[in-house]
């Protein structure tokens, strides 16, 4: 046995063992050479022994030097690789540790984690998005980021306690904290971000997409696939303008009407744009709107003014009319507007969105502008000679070329103005469907990513909708078909001569052909569904335009009916010998009609 003095006693009265048998030999910091004591050589800066405060995480004196459980000797630069590994991939900087087993688990449970998201976004989308799109589930997604955020960073800190060397100096220590710092920051600044993202986007769904309302005219679906037999979506997108300009006794009018109808499984769409003056407009056959209006909604001459009496004005002048017809519906003028709408096109309309004007401009300037082609001066503010007394462009044009990004100010009087169009209300209609399909076209992960506050901000205050919240992720997946779909348009308008009239019906809006307009509505569906090729029977407009009278109410036998979501007549046969030019209707691929072809 080695001699040992009282101060190196054994703490227990079991026998110590040989001198020989001992593999490591404890000299605390009060015992060491004071030569060594007094130089620290060997040492750059100030050391940190973890024996001066005990050893840890249940290592022992006895145990061999160059044990897997206590040598963490290995260096500081192999503590910072793993520090930095762990972070990328949780549990991979704890492999080859004490905790070996810990960082293993961790590590699966992350490339699990990791190829599930990556297999959603990239081969299962619509899966994803029908996850994604529903507030209740992004609410959980906003707190399951949270969690996770927090429990990564909780990772990366242990990862460096548990791999950081016995000894380290000060330098080393502050730049082990440093690291460890910012590790975690890298790894919970975007976590925290997507956990607001989710958390605002299921705010922006909820404001839009209620819960329990009612309409008297959206269809009753349900299902894993609501969409199922239907074969058609036929959605009313209503632009409305109730703003500061807007005269109080006008209220709000919708200035702008399309339809979108598509095809639920190839995404086909076909956009069907409606002049916003058209009189005299007959309802659904049956419906008790037509029994309120049984030769249409005409004006008499005397009440009111011609102006609350166009398709514009139905959305405020009907209910008004007929309270007692919308008892049961929170959307009076939007269920108004769908029958009228349905009684002009003979398409079942199944629901609506309408968007604000200033929503719209909040919208592009969120999304850092719009880019379209410019085919001559747009101008900026002014009437129509004898419409006001603004001169044409009092504000200034829009600059012709190619790819000429506006901001959303601009973007309005790309869309609105028409006072120095060569195609007037026609050319203003094609500008507005251009508008709507580069928007479609340019929302892209990258700008949703980069300026996702503002376009939720602006969504939430742009749109209203008789869509339920819980079909919401199934349009999701729909307007994924329609993004890689085929899109191409209808415009009914007046005042066509000189236009590029291709897909577009010439009618008179004061006295207008709705069994031709019908008829160019069914030839536009049958050449989307068709390929893009017109159909053989494709009929040309008529020349003679027949509109409802005051008096007329006979019901026309031939119109036929209006299917589930197809085309059918309104019921109605009244005459008229007033005539409107007409061109084939024929619908044109939005693409074409967009294109850089400057006037002149």
């Amino acid at each position: 046995m080695a001699n040992h003095d009282k101060d190196d006693a054994p703490r227990s009265n079991r026998p110590r063992r040989a001198a020989a048998e001992d593999t490591y030999t404890y000299t605390p910091r009060y015992a060491r050479p004071a030569d060594e004591e007094a130089s620290g050589a060997g040492h750059d800066g100030e050391i940190f022994d973890v024996e001066e405060v005990g050893l840890r995480d249940g290592e022992h004196a006895t145990h061999g030097a160059g044990s897997p459980l206590y040598d963490r000797s290995a260096g500081f630069g192999r503590t910072l690789v793993r520090t930095t590994f762990g972070s990328i991939i949780p549990g991979l900087g704890l492999v080859g540790t004490r905790r070996t087993l810990l960082g293993l688990f961790l590590f699966a449970v992350s490339l699990i984690a990791g190829g599930t998201a990556a297999v959603l976004a990239f081969v299962h989308r619509s899966t994803l998005v029908s996850l994604v799109a529903n507030s209740r589930n992004l609410l959980v997604l906003a707190v399951a980021l949270l969690v996770g955020a927090l429990a990564w960073v909780i990772v990366i800190i242990g990862t460096y306690l548990v791999s950081r060397p016995r000894r380290m100096t000060r330098p080393q220590r502050l730049v082990g904290a440093g690291v460890v710092f910012l590790m975690s920051l890298l790894v919970a600044t975007p976590t925290a971000v997507a956990s607001a993202y989710a958390l605002q986007t299921s705010i922006v769904l909820g404001s839009i997409f209620g819960t329990g309302s009612r309409s008297q005219t959206r269809p009753n679906v349900s299902g894993d696939n609501p969409w199922a037999g239907m074969g058609r979506l036929n959605i009313l997108l209503v632009g409305a303008d109730s703003g500061e300009n807007r005269d109080d006794e006008l209220g709000l009018r919708t200035d702008t009407l399309m339809v979108a109808s598509v095809d639920v499984t190839t995404g086909d769409t076909v956009i069907i744009q409606l002049p916003r003056n058209l009189e005299n407009v007959p309802f659904p056959e049956g419906s008790a709107l037509a029994g309120a209006y049984p030769g249409g909604r005409v004006w008499d001459g005397y009440s009111d003014s011609e102006d609350s009496y166009m398709v514009n004005a139905i959305w405020n002048e009907v209910p008004r009319e007929h309270p007692e017809l919308f008892t049961d519906t929170d959307y009076p003028g939007a269920d108004a507007t769908k029958m009228a709408v349905q009684g002009v096109t003979g398409l079942k309309i199944d629901y609506f969105m309408m968007v604000n004007i200033d929503g719209i401009q909040a919208l592009i300037d969120a999304m850092g502008g719009v880019t379209v082609n410019i085919n001559f001066p747009i101008a900026k503010g002014g009437h129509v000679n004898g419409y006001g007394d603004e001169e044409c462009g009092v504000d200034g044009y829009l600059t012709v070329g190619p790819n000429q990004t506006l901001d959303g100010e601009d973007a309005m009087w790309y869309a609105r103005s028409r006072c120095n169009d060569p195609d007037y209300d026609y050319g203003r209609m094609r500008r507005q469907s251009c508008l709507v399909n580069a928007i479609i076209k340019q929302v892209n992960p990258q700008t949703l990513l980069t300026r996702y506050e503002a376009i939720a901000a602006a969504s939430e205050n742009m749109m209203s909708t008789d869509i339920p919240q819980d079909l919401l992720d199934n349009l999701a997946n729909l307007a994924l078909t329609v993004k890689d779909g085929t899109v191409s348009r209808l415009v009914i308008a007046q005042n066509l001569s000189g236009a590029s009239t291709s897909g577009a019906l010439e009618v008179d809006p004061g006295n207008p052909d709705y069994d031709a307009i019908r008829a160019a509505v069914a030839d536009a569906v049958a050449q989307s569904e068709n390929g893009g090729t017109a159909p053989a029977t494709s009929a040309a407009a008529p020349a003679t335009s027949r509109a409802p009278s005051p008096t007329a109410g006979d019901e026309d036998t031939d119109a036929g009916t209006a299917g589930s979501h197809g085309i059918g007549g309104t019921g109605h046969d009244e005459e008229s010998s007033a005539s409107s030019p007409t061109t084939s209707a024929t619908a044109e691929n939005v693409s074409d009609a967009c294109e850089y072809n400057p006037v002149g």
